[in-house]
């Protein structure tokens, strides 16, 4: 199921990142609808961490693509992509010098500020699923078995 959101329903939604101005709030409504589908089907119980949804299967997780990291990740390579390449391409610096707030992008205005890391960003994930009170008591459980 996790397998086939990321492969058929993200990248539909990853091309519309440049073209639809989606604010913080419209992504994590489109979240949490994604988790009440996931819920009403029986694939996420109703009281289990969200955090845990998005955090890799290797750390144990589902393995589901977190849309607001991809949105911004997306919107940061291609406004990488695009300022590095105004210097050779002349096309490319029209384009910068014409987004004045016409695109999500915001070539004018764009920010230096890097993103975290994916491995930094999942260790952050992990830390407030950790520290959620269920969490807690399965790793006391757990040492005290051992």
């Amino acid at each position: 199921m996790i397998k086939a959101i990321n492969t058929y329903a993200t990248p539909v939604l990853t091309f519309s990142f440049v073209i639809v101005k989606w604010t913080p709030t419209d992504l994590e409504n489109l979240q949490t609808k994604m988790r009440t589908l996931l819920t009403r089907y029986r694939f996420h119980q109703p009281r289990a961490a969200k955090e845990r949804l998005t955090l890799p299967r290797q750390m144990g997780g589902r393995g589901l693509i977190d849309i607001t990291r991809l949105h911004d990740k997306q919107l940061k390579l291609l406004q990488t992509y695009f300022l590095n390449k105004q210097v050779t391409s002349s096309l490319c610096a029209a384009v910068v010098k014409a987004d004045d707030r016409c695109t999500p992008l915001d070539l004018v205005r764009a920010n230096t500020n890097e993103l975290p890391t994916d491995e930094e960003y999942n260790n952050k994930v992990e830390r407030q699923w950790s520290q959620k009170s269920c969490m807690a008591a399965i790793r006391m459980t757990s040492a005290n078995n051992m």
